[in-house]
């Protein structure tokens, strides 16, 4: 991987290269969030999809970090489980929490607004008798 030793690679992401092996074999179940961000860094691109809802852009902002909830949370002055409901697609009620999440994606409080009355209609319709 760019003329580096696998060993390299693992120095540069701060890990052994054990835990790397199991990495590119597929065996570790999930990644430590401190290292999504080297990793992210390291390659120059997120290897995960595209994000393109509000929660995916949240989570993909803080894996780009490598930030735990927690760590987010802080940053941006709310209750950590309210980011990690933000995160799974949960309503995001406060305007100011609104416009915090909207300066961190950077993008407008109304698209955040928007997206979450769209959200609130989704959950609250009535289903046909």
């Amino acid at each position: 991987m760019m003329g580096l030793t696998a060993k390299e690679v693992a120095q540069r992401l701060g890990v052994s290269p054990g835990t790397l092996r199991s990495w590119e074999r597929g065996r570790a179940k999930t990644l430590p969030v401190r290292s999504l961000g080297l990793i992210v860094r390291f390659l120059g691109y997120d290897p995960f999809p595209e994000p393109t809802t509000i929660p995916e852009r949240l989570r993909a902002w803080r894996r780009a970090k490598g930030w735990s909830i927690r760590r987010a949370a802080a940053f941006m002055t709310v209750d950590p489980t309210a980011l990690g409901s933000w995160e799974r697609g949960g309503l995001i009620l406060h305007r100011r929490h609104r416009a915090v999440v909207a300066g961190i994606l950077g993008i407008p409080v109304s698209d955040v607004s928007e997206s979450m009355a769209a959200r609130w209609a989704q959950r609250h319709e009535r289903s046909p008798r």
